[in-house]
Order: C-alpha cells, then sequence, then structure tokens
C-alpha cells in the first residue's frame, strides 16, 4: 500500500514537473516570437520601426482618416551630409550618425505619431490626424533645431548634418 502510495505521489510529482517545464518552453516560445516580431517590423540599427511598420501604420492611418477626416501628416527627411561622414570617418561614424539622429526624431513627436527608418540616410514621421499645418510647422521646427545640433562621432570627430 505505502508502494502504491508512494508511486502516485511520483507520478504527480512527474506530471507537475513536466508541466513547469512545458510552460517554461511555451513562454520561451512566446518570447522568441516576439523577438523576432519586432526584428521583423524595426530597423536593427536604430530601433526605430522600419518601412513594412511604417507603411503599415501609414495605410491604417489613412484609412481611419477616410472613416473620420482626422487626416495625417506625412514628413520625409533624407539627410544632408551623411555620405561625407560615412565616407570620411567610416561606417561606424555612419551607424554612429544614424542612431543619434534617430533617436533626436523620435523626441521631435508625440507619442501616437511614428518615426521610422526607411532605409540608408532616409526617414519618415507619421503624424497621427488630425493635425493642422500649425502643428505640422512646430515639428517641422523641432526636427530642424534637433538637426542643427553637431554630432558627437567619438575618438574627437564631431558632424553636422541637415535633412531635406
Amino acid at each position: 500500500m505505502a508502494v502504491l502510495m508512494l508511486q502516485t505521489f511520483a507520478q504527480h510529482v512527474a506530471t507537475s514537473l513536466e508541466r513547469g517545464r512545458l510552460e517554461e518552453n511555451l513562454r520561451q516560445v512566446i518570447d522568441l516570437q516576439e523577438q523576432l516580431r519586432h526584428q521583423a517590423m524595426h530597423d536593427g540599427l536604430t530601433g526605430l520601426p522600419n518601412r513594412t511598420l511604417f507603411l503599415d501604420r501609414t495605410e491604417q492611418a489613412v484609412r481611419g482618416a477616410a472613416r473620420s477626416s482626422a487626416w495625417p501628416a506625412l514628413l520625409y527627411l533624407d539627410l544632408d551630409g551623411f555620405k561625407p561622414v560615412n565616407d570620411t570617418h567610416g561606417h561606424e561614424a555612419g551607424d554612429q550618425l544614424l542612431r543619434t539622429v534617430a533617436a533626436r526624431l523620435a523626441g521631435c513627436v508625440r507619442a501616437g505619431d511614428t518615426a521610422a527608418r526607411l532605409g540608408g540616410d532616409e526617414f519618415a514621421v507619421l503624424l497621427e490626424g488630425p493635425i493642422d499645418g500649425a502643428t505640422i510647422d512646430e515639428v517641422v521646427d523641432r526636427i530642424r533645431t534637433q538637426l542643427a545640433v553637431p554630432v558627437d562621432l567619438g575618438g574627437g570627430r564631431i558632424a553636422s548634418v541637415g535633412a531635406s
């Protein structure tokens, strides 16, 4: 009788341990899926949304605007002066410049807006609607102000860029 009770207890313990392992494995799979989803939708260098996510958010904003008339605004930025930095100081300096610009750009927009890196030295901003011309001008001025601040590339190297 005691042996049978110990066997039953052992089976319960084994089942609980297995269930715990399965739950842990499931958590790991879910975490991995989330990491992959994030990597597929964000730029690996800057952490900003990438072209795919930006286009998806833009499409959603336009669809929503068609129903509510709360039209968004889109800003496209191409960095001026990026290529000379990359050519003169190397790709690591160019990457540092892109990371700094991305962080500054993200700091210029509202929480519901989207700043994205489309690729290379191209960025875009989706300003969720409704938005008026004055607000757009304010965001553009903030971006210009941030881009006017020289970027420390490390090693005593400083770069200045603008955007068109």
